[in-house]
């Protein structure tokens, strides 16, 4: 059996039979409560977090905010990244605020914990938790081989600056051995990061 943590996540089997606008206002009102959460244990009124996000070149009205901390049914990406600025957080933070073990519709008709949301949010798990017993096994599996193969990057280039620090703290403590194998870890996740970088759009 393929799993990572039981019961984690499930098909709710709901039909999508409003092109997914009760997911949508779901994931704006969470986003909303998060925002306004966060505004108040800093301290700030909106009129000041507003200030906050023109100062940081992305100007959102007071207004605004108010219709966003009580539910707008769409919420903008710019928006949810210049206020997780504006408010000293991470956009999955905004996204996904806990409690960890309580299911949350991850996309229409799909449960997971906010924990395994916030992981696939941030390129850590794949969202679906695969058993070998579930009839779609073989396309679960394939979608989750490709989700590694296109977070492979960035989930490379973490990896590389983990042993750069590592390094660090052995050169700290004249660890010579554990220096030399975190050189050698370095090297070939170079090598790999930079096969990998060249098939980015972009490169």
């Amino acid at each position: 059996m393929v799993q990572n943590r039981s019961n984690e996540w499930q098909n709710v089997g709901v039909a999508n039979t409003d092109d997914g606008n009760a997911w949508h206002l779901a994931t704006s009102q969470r986003i909303g409560r998060s925002v306004a959460a966060r505004r108040k244990e800093l301290g700030m009124t909106a009129l000041q977090l507003s200030e906050r996000c023109r100062d940081l070149g992305a100007p959102i009205h007071r207004s605004t905010i108010t219709k966003i901390e009580n539910g707008r049914p769409r919420f903008d990406l710019g928006e949810l990244l210049v206020l997780a600025a504006a408010l000293d957080t991470s956009p999955v933070r905004l996204v996904y605020p806990g409690p960890y073990d309580q299911n949350v519709e991850v996309i229409p008709g799909v449960d997971a914990t906010e924990f395994v949301a916030a992981q696939w949010f941030s390129a850590l798990v794949y969202y679906r938790i695969i058993f070998d017993t579930d009839p779609d096994f073989d396309e679960v599996r394939a979608a989750a081989e490709r989700w590694q193969d296109a977070v492979g990057t960035l989930r490379t280039a973490r990896a590389l600056a983990k042993a750069e620090r590592d390094q660090g703290v052995a050169r700290i403590f004249g660890d010579k051995a554990e220096i030399e194998q975190l050189s050698r870890d370095i090297a070939g996740l170079r090598g790999i990061l930079d096969k990998l970088e060249r098939r980015l759009p972009n490169a």
